[in-house]
């Protein structure tokens, strides 16, 4: 594949800005990182330093280190995407799309504009200015501009693919694949020739030349040519996927992993050694070395090497610290908090690692800020499974992630009736229910079960009326939130009597209730006459049966009938001829 974002290079030896000396790193808490096996997944070569970044996201940087540009801060030391070395400060673009800079800052060429502190995809370092794309191919530059370097043309302000910062000059390939340049046009290597203006996947600004990758794998190169590094090899003009154009010398990568250099060889920098020769994805030519990366991720690097920029270190790994997770392993029930804890936590090899920090997701998908406090209390007000997260945050940014299940139960709700019904009732009978439930707010609600029997009708069901004979059953129920559960229903019963049905049951309380012969005999007689009158449809008949039942009840009270049961019987009485239409 064609590497556009890692062929990023270098500007010349021949001018060094006269900033004041480096200062010694101050001291502090090492890099948690020990060597590991494992491939770079992109490089790039400086002047007289090299960078690289781990498949991980870890960036090692090594080489001259006169103005730190080899010296990695923490806020690049993970989680990096890209980076690119140039002449005396380095820059970097993590996952996150934010560009840090370092190293060399005489022309603020580290100094990062707010445009390019987030969304960017793709980071150039040259010769004392920088230059970033972002990933909705807007172009910014920042630093030395003497030459309109960072002065990027009106055309070139948006649509961008992919952009090289050089020595005072800059280019960069349109996502249409035109490629520009401007600044320094010294030996003409910011004149973009006719054959490089359009059709173009990849451009590589050097120092004194420039050249470009169409989209059909053909190199064209221009500028200074004093050593030759403008003329393309016949290897290199077809099936090429990358260019890297250095101080003096150009290097270009084949489609089928194949590498040719060519120009400036004072050093040995285009003496491609055999682990070099084939199966390459990326090349980057430096001041007067060059560093190849394989499909496998091995980097090889040679020529200079005074300054230890072709020693290349084994990819560094992440230590990442370790904690014990807590989070409740037992049911919680709804409207209760609960506590996640990070505890114990340590960079396994590293005793001396304590500035850690702490964020919590209690079940949300989202992070809380991070912050010292080891522990979380988390809300609750649905029931449900969640998944809740604990993340323990090192020095440098570092971090480790665990995850819990947790369970929210619903809260329980119960329903006690109070309005209990009768064993039984007469046809035509109304009663009011009423019952109380849990606290969820919702309505405790009746309905019947059984139509041909009884309706149930007013707010939530609460007037029962009693419309033919038999089984009444009615449903009591109370609905739960997320909360709260539903409640277990509760059902009423009660038989429906017809208006003989009925007149049978008082019947059958009169004899049974102790009263002399002859009374209890007239009684008793009334009610059957009242049956066997409704039985044949002869309602006139029953009614005045039932009156007279009634009459005589009444004469009876207090004297051959006590009053509360001769008052229980004149209320049965009454009930029945209403069933019976009187």
């Amino acid at each position: 594949m064609a590497l556009v974002a890692f062929a990023l290079v270098l500007g010349a030896c021949a001018e060094v800005p006269t900033a004041p000396a480096a200062a010694a790193p101050s001291s502090g808490p090492s890099r948690l990182l020990v060597p590991a096996a494992g491939g770079y997944a992109q490089m790039d070569a400086g002047e007289y330093h090299t960078c690289a970044v781990s498949a991980a996201g870890a960036l090692a940087c090594w080489g001259d280190n006169s103005h730190r540009q080899s010296n990695v801060p923490a806020a690049a030391r993970s989680g990096v995407a890209q980076v690119s070395a140039g002449d005396y400060h380095t820059c970097a673009v993590s996952t996150a799309g934010a560009v840090t800079c370092w190293g060399n800052s005489f022309y603020g060429q580290t100094a990062v504009p707010a445009a390019a502190q987030s969304g960017i995809a793709q980071v150039s370092a040259g010769f004392s200015h920088t230059c970033a794309v972002s990933t909705a191919g807007a172009l910014t530059c920042w630093g030395d501009s003497r030459s309109g370097e960072t002065t990027v043309p009106e055309g070139s302000k948006t649509g961008i693919a992919q952009v090289s910062a050089g020595n005072h000059h800059t280019c960069a390939v349109s996502t249409a694949g035109a490629v520009t340049c401007w600044g320094n046009d010294e030996y003409f290597r910011a004149t973009v020739p006719a054959s490089s203006r359009s059709g173009m996947a990849q451009v590589s600004a050097g120092s004194f030349h420039t050249c470009a990758v169409s989209a059909a794998g053909a190199v064209t190169c221009w500028g200074y040519n004093g050593n030759g590094q403008t003329a393309v090899p016949a290897a290199a003009q077809s099936d090429t996927a990358q260019v890297s154009a250095g101080w003096a010398h150009t290097c270009a990568v084949s489609t089928a992993g194949a590498l040719t250099c060519w120009g400036y060889n004072n050093a040995s920098q285009m003496a491609v050694p055999a682990a070099a020769q084939s199966g390459i994805a990326q090349v980057s030519a430096g001041g007067r070395h060059t560093c190849a990366r394989s499909a496998a991720g091995a980097v090889t690097c040679w020529g200079r090497g005074d300054e230890g920029q072709t020693t290349v270190p084994p990819p560094p790994m992440r230590v990442l610290p370790t904690a014990t997770f807590g989070a409740p392993t037992k049911p919680v029930v709804a409207g209760q908090a609960f506590t996640l804890t990070l505890t114990d936590a340590q960079v396994p090899g590293y005793p001396a690692a304590t500035a850690f920090t702490y964020a919590f997701d209690c079940g949300t998908g989202t992070y809380g800020t991070a912050s010292p406090t080891a522990s979380l209390s988390c809300p609750t007000t649905a029931a449900g499974a969640r998944t809740v997260r604990g993340k323990v945050i090192d020095q440098d940014g570092d971090a480790a992630e665990y995850t819990a299940s947790v369970t929210v139960t619903a809260i329980a709700q119960t329903i006690t009736v109070t309005s209990p019904l009768p064993t039984s009732a007469v046809v035509t009978s109304t009663f009011t229910l009423a019952a109380t439930g849990g606290a969820s707010g919702q309505p405790v609600v009746f309905a019947t079960l059984t139509a041909a029997a009884c309706a149930t009708t007013g707010t939530h069901g609460a007037t029962l009326t009693l419309t033919a004979a038999g089984p009444c059953q009615v449903q009591v129920t109370q609905a739960g939130t997320a909360a709260y559960a539903p409640a277990a229903p509760v059902t009423l019963t009660l038989s429906v009597l017809s208006a003989a049905q009925a007149t049978s049951a008082l019947r059958a309380l009169v004899a049974a209730g102790s009263l002399s012969p002859d009374l209890g005999n007239s009684l008793t007689t009334k009610l059957d006459d009242a049956v066997t009158a409704l039985a044949a449809g002869k309602a006139k008949a029953a009614c005045g049966a039932l009156a007279d039942f009634a009459k005589q009840v009444r004469a009876q009270r207090g004297k051959a009938i006590p009053p509360a049961t001769a008052d229980a019987w004149l209320a049965d009485v009454a009930i029945i001829r209403t069933a019976a239409g009187c």
